[in-house]
């Protein structure tokens, strides 16, 4: 035996007292309902023919329309929308999922390839250079060659200090003397932009259109004067302070790039801050940060005035690192296949893969910084299998995640917290199950599916 069902509403579109929403377009339609709290719960019905959207309460009134407008209880417009639902038109509604966390409903549309946001270069900077004087010393010089990138000298500047006999001579000992000797000899002219800072002992090299070189050479084995062009060894090798947005690359290992980052400095020439930021793109080399907003989950949001509007979202953008260290989740160029909710955290399915967002922050799916693994950041694990799982659904029960394909479960596990460090993933059952039927979870188990053929 079950419950009995009871009449409650007609369900209109329209307007709240518009006309009734037909048998035929009900049973076409997706349908996702979510609970706010024991007053607001709301059902969403999505018809793909149509591409309308309407949204209805506990008691069966319409809510919202895609399009159309917003009412509150008592069926008073609150607010017009002309809200477009192309990213989920022509579909089926199997080719849709959905999940609800707080105020905005994610709906994925699992046709939909994800790509790269490429209409815009990420992080832009001209090709630049930095010549650093870090120590001066008596009778040394100090030297420093612009080259093009073919090799060519295009200009030499350089200093030589006095040999301490007078006590005047310790003048030549100023960094910022020697910098600024450098600079004055350097003859570079347009697209060159040279940028000295006064009592400052660095020179910056700029060209917005060919790269360039920067050699350098003292009497100190290397160890007082210091030429970067793109990258430096240490982050100790740059100054204190900078011009305002200079980025470079920091080098760890030779041998690998899992522990290389890049710094921004960020302030005026005499007081700011190095900070970790994303790869920069150069002239002629484009490198992007960011995911395609159009092609990533749309989201249905209630207002504070109580109305509802549909749309695409921001995404979180790769703020530290490059392709090598914080590389795109792997639903890049791949179809989102589930959307869920698990231990506040975001989470979707793509091919064998399941990949949460950074813990509650829903929005973000890159690491915050390359420097180190926070139990926060990103989670991207694949199941592992004999044979292709391509996963379809996930499930939470049990302080566990079960990620279901068409023939085998899988079970999701971690510690106290579910980190990178401790997540798992482990082959639970072999079973074949028809997964256009959503899963349940009930208590301690999940109730699956299964074809049994013809009765």
């Amino acid at each position: 035996k079950r419950p009995p069902t009871e009449y409650t509403n007609t369900l209109r579109k329209d307007s709240p007292t518009g006309s009734v929403l037909t048998s035929t377009e009900l049973d076409r339609s997706y349908v996702h309902t979510y609970k706010r709290s024991d007053v607001e719960q709301f059902t969403v019905v999505f018809d793909p023919v149509t591409a309308k959207m309407r949204v209805y309460d506990i008691e069966g009134r319409l809510r919202y329309e895609s399009g159309v407008a917003s009412w509150d209880t008592n069926g008073s417009q609150i607010a017009a929308n002309s809200d477009s639902l192309s990213y989920l038109s022509g579909l089926t509604k199997e080719q849709i999922a959905a999940t609800s966390v707080a105020d905005a409903t994610f709906f994925v549309n699992k046709t939909k390839k994800v790509r790269q946001d490429q209409s815009t270069p990420s992080n832009p900077r001209p090709n630049e250079g930095l010549i650093y004087v870090k120590k001066a010393d008596y009778s040394k010089t100090y030297k420093a060659t612009v080259l093009s990138a073919s090799g060519t000298v295009l200009s030499t500047g350089s200093d030589s200090t006095r040999d301490g006999a007078d006590a005047h001579h310790a003048t030549d000992l100023r960094t910022s003397t020697i910098s600024l000797t450098i600079h004055n000899q350097l003859s570079l002219t347009s697209p060159f932009v040279k940028l000295l800072a006064d009592e400052q002992p660095f020179i910056v090299i700029e060209n917005p259109l060919a790269d360039f070189n920067i050699r350098v050479a003292d009497d100190t084995g290397g160890t007082s004067l210091f030429g970067h062009k793109d990258a430096v060894a240490t982050f100790t090798e740059l100054p204190k302070y900078c011009f305002d947005g200079f980025t470079v690359q920091v080098n760890g290992d030779n041998q690998k790039k899992e522990d290389d980052f890049y710094v921004r400095f960020t302030g005026s020439e005499s007081t700011g801050t190095w900070k970790e930021c994303p790869a920069p793109s150069r002239p002629n080399a484009a490198i992007y940060h960011s995911l395609e907003s159009s092609t990533m989950p749309h989201t249905l949001r209630q207002n504070d005035d109580e109305s509802f509007t549909f749309g695409v979202e921001t995404w979180g953008e790769r703020k530290a690192g490059d392709e090598d260290t914080n590389p795109f989740p792997s639903f890049l160029d791949n179809e989102i296949t589930d959307v869920f909710f698990h231990r506040n955290r975001l989470g979707f399915l793509s091919g064998e893969n399941v990949i949460f967002s950074e813990t509650a922050s829903f929005f973000n799916f890159f690491r915050t910084t390359v420097r180190s693994l926070l139990d926060t950041d990103v989670i991207d694990v694949a199941v592992s299998n004999d044979s292709v799982s391509l996963l379809k659904k996930a499930v939470s029960f049990s302080e566990q995640l079960l990620l279901l394909s068409d023939t085998a479960q899988f079970n999701l596990t971690a510690g106290t917290l579910l980190t990178p460090s401790e997540v798992a993933v482990g082959l639970s059952t072999t079973y074949e199950t028809d997964l256009s039927v959503s899963p349940v979870s009930s208590g301690t188990s999940v109730f699956l599916a299964q074809d049994k053929g013809a009765s």
